[in-house]
């Protein structure tokens, strides 16, 4: 277990101070830390605002897609999750790197029924027209997945 993942279990939970810290981490250059940053902050999100805040921010304004998607990714392996977590990975189904939107299908479809919100959304990716093998299938066949978890 990483000390990422050591900080989100303690109890009671973490100071600001440790919360800063894995915050700082979701910028950082190695992505797998990123990642692990949002695990953490992810698992905090439900009981902490200020790591839902944290993350929520991240979403808003990361620019390297690698990052964004280990972010992302992050969030779905937290499995509950604050709803402004959901509300901005949702945001991310229609970015323009296809990476980020099959993350963002994944990790709504590992939070499940949690992410019934994010339904409306997802069902569009889903009813679009495309050429079957093309990119666009693709992503209507996972949005398809995503919602068969959502919608149990």
């Amino acid at each position: 277990m990483n000390a990422h993942l050591i900080l989100a279990n303690i109890r009671p939970l973490p100071t600001v101070e440790a919360i800063d810290a894995l915050a700082a981490s979701l910028s950082s250059t190695e992505i797998q830390a990123a990642g692990s940053a949002a695990v953490a902050l992810g698992r905090l999100s439900p009981t902490t605002p200020k790591a839902a805040e944290r993350v929520t921010a991240a979403l808003a304004t990361e620019k390297v897609p690698e990052r964004l998607v280990a972010i992302i990714y992050g969030i779905g392996e937290a499995r509950s999750v604050a709803p402004s977590l959901i509300e901005g990975v949702t945001g991310k189904l229609t970015h323009v790197d296809s990476r980020v939107v099959f993350a963002a299908l994944d990790c709504l479809r590992k939070l499940g029924p949690a992410a019934s919100s994010a339904v409306p959304e997802i069902r569009k990716l889903a009813e679009q027209n495309a050429t079957p093998g093309s990119l666009k299938a693709e992503i209507a066949n996972a949005a398809k997945v995503a919602l068969s978890r959502i919608e149990k």
